[in-house]
């Protein structure tokens, strides 16, 4: 795990291009702890800069970027690469001679021999550019779950920048600090930026399951590099009955085989503990294959009906955990919100829990934990999945007048307001999705984006922010429920969940992994019917994990759930002050509005961007 960055198409001298560089470096330092480099043309053309967090090969020999054996080609890389042994054979076959235990090094040779149609048969959470030396070409790819982060933009004279976090990119002194209508608008309306929006203008994500190339003599689209894809997700169904295939078996087959992939590592691995099926399940997984004494960590509360530390202990005991519990109040949760404040790489309403509880990890000395995030996509555990649908069918049949749909938008609910937007036409799934997930509706997102950025006009960006250049019609989905797991997997769990997970853990030089997030698994069980594959309660993975015991799925669902509300508008009122005066109150509740604004200008504000807010 570490951090990369890189610049290609320089037209400036090599101090330029240098001090750029380590600037980039810097600013992802968090990221790679344990070693840093540095690869500059000779003709100051292009450079490639990476932070190293240490878990496969701990040697000097994994060291980054990495050339190839032929000297042509420079890497830079973040993630693992759980199947890489699978390579060795081919590869040594094929004459070459590896200097390394690493899985770069068979990214590298890899795909400098079949190019990025090789893709495909990586299994693990990866970014990467790769970098032809005598033309400064770049190829950046991203694994097709979004695990891992890249970001990419067009500097003022045309060349590539990259980087594994925003900060990077703002630190080379190459991207203008101007907010993204759309990215803002996203980040209202979500709470989090959808892909490839980002809060800059100009700056891009790069897209999951997919590859780009950027080449210097070639000219560059405006907005951003064309995306290839090279995988996709998407759901089909197939009759189980006097097919011969066992869900359960099946199921339990590829859980066995994920967690094994997942526990690839020269360091010891330990393991996010917050009481739910997930990651109660990874923990039973664990134990039946033999693993005994991993470190757990959990979060505990002094409120009784947030506090879940009784039952992760119990868990842990039953699994031959050594567990670790940092239990949060209102007095050290002050310090843990400013570290957060500080840790953000863009704005996001969620990450709170994974700040509190990776810094947990990493004080204990851990370098690479599990987490149990996707088993609710995977297995169906929201309410979305039957919410959504509802709604849909519901504003197809309620078409409600205008002059209606007018006087819920003026309640003060925000559930109101958005039920307006949904209810004023027939929604698509799109836009039922973001009406259940959301956060301002959209006339109320054009307003505050007027009142932080100052600018009148029009504001209105297509009501349906999650179509994706009409990728939701592309891929055919058997049921509702498909739709609905598919929206899960590539919206909220992608431009959220995973976002936040990366950051959080690696502002404190740890590796998060997850095993339900796993290319492997989806293939083996994404065929199954969703009748059985989204049974309520996740009785599949309940089913194919019988060791989790019944007083935990048994329990009302929660997972890693903080008394925010309560800290807000009590004890922790007082850090929310300014926002509060700048902004009406009408759209500051519920309390995640007003944390979301708070999160937003204090990013603005930090680096240095115009905000009336």
């Amino acid at each position: 795990m570490c951090g990369i960055a890189g610049i290609s198409g320089w037209k400036k001298g090599p101090e330029e291009l240098e001090r750029s560089l380590l600037a980039m470096q810097k600013a992802l330092g968090h990221r790679g702890p344990d070693d840093r480099g540095i690869l500059l043309d000779p003709k100051a053309r292009w450079g490639l800069v990476h932070t190293r967090l240490s878990i496969l090969d701990l040697s000097p020999c994994g060291r980054q970027p990495m050339t190839s054996a032929d000297g042509k080609w420079h890497l830079v890389f973040n993630g693992e690469i759980y199947n890489y042994r699978a390579f060795l054979p081919g590869l040594e076959k094929a004459g070459h001679r590896f200097r390394s235990r690493s899985d770069t090094e068979v990214l590298l040779e890899t795909l400098v021999r079949e190019g990025m149609q090789a893709l495909p048969k990586f299994r693990g959470m990866f970014a990467f550019a790769l970098l032809e030396a005598e033309s400064g070409q770049v190829w950046l790819g991203r694994d097709t779950l979004g695990v891992k982060p890249l970001y990419s933009a067009i500097g003022p004279d045309g060349e590539l920048l990259f980087a594994s976090e925003m900060r990077a990119l703002l630190a080379s002194g190459r991207v203008a600090r101007e907010i993204s209508a759309e990215g803002l608008d996203g980040y209202l309306r979500s709470g989090s930026l959808p892909r490839p929006l980002t809060l800059v203008r100009g700056v891009f994500q790069q897209r999951s399951g997919c590859w780009s190339h950027y080449g210097t003599g070639a000219s560059v689209p405006g907005s951003c590099l064309e995306a290839n894809f090279f995988r996709k997700l998407g759901f089909e169904s197939h009759e189980v009955g006097g097919s011969g295939r066992q869900p359960v078996e099946e199921t339990r087959r590829a859980l066995e085989d994920s967690l094994e992939a997942h526990f690839v590592s020269d360091v010891p691995v330990g393991l996010f503990l917050s009481g739910g099926i997930d990651s109660t399940a990874l923990a039973a997984l664990a134990h039946a294959t033999g693993r005994r004494g991993l470190q757990s960590y959990s979060l505990g509360f002094r409120e009784g009906n947030h506090d879940e530390s009784a039952l992760t202990r119990r868990v842990a005991r039953r699994f031959g955990m050594d567990h670790h519990l940092l239990r949060v109040g209102p007095e050290n949760g002050r310090e843990l919100f400013e570290g957060y404040l500080e840790a953000l790489d863009q704005p996001t309403l969620d990450g709170f829990n994974t700040y509190c509880v990776s810094k947990l990890a990493a004080d204990k000395g851990s370098k690479v934990v599990l987490s149990g995030l996707g088993g609710d996509e995977l297995f169906g555990g929201y309410r979305s999945f039957y919410s959504i649908p509802q709604m849909r069918q519901w504003g197809a049949q309620n078409r409600l007048p205008r002059p209606i749909t007018e006087l819920l938008a003026a309640f003060p609910s925000s559930r109101f307001r958005r039920l307006a937007e949904i209810l004023s036409e027939r929604p698509s799934f799109e836009q039922a999705f973001l009406g259940f997930r959301g956060n301002f509706a959209g006339l109320e997102s054009a307003a505050v984006a007027q009142k932080i950025t100052g600018r009148h006009g029009k504001w209105d960006i297509q009501a349906d922010l999650y179509r994706q250049n009409g990728e939701i019609d592309r891929v055919r989905f058997p049921t509702d429920t498909d739709v609905v797991g598919y929206l899960e997997l590539s919206r909220y769990m992608r431009h959220q969940l995973l976002k936040d997970s990366d950051v959080f853990s690696m502002n404190h030089g740890l590796e998060l992994r997850v095993p339900f997030v796993d290319m492997g698994l989806f293939d083996a069980i994404h065929g199954f019917p969703s009748s059985i594959r989204c049974q309520p309660g996740k009785k599949l993975l309940i089913a194919a994990v019988p060791e989790i015991p019944d007083y935990v799925h048994q329990h009302p669902k929660r997972g890693f759930t903080l008394p925010l509300e309560k800290w807000v508008y009590g004890p922790w009122k007082d850090m929310f002050a300014d926002t509060k005066r700048n902004f009406p109150g009408s759209v500051l509740h519920p309390w995640s509005r007003l944390w979301s604004l708070k999160v937003l200008t204090y990013w603005l504000e930090k680096h240095g961007f115009p905000s009336k807010g």
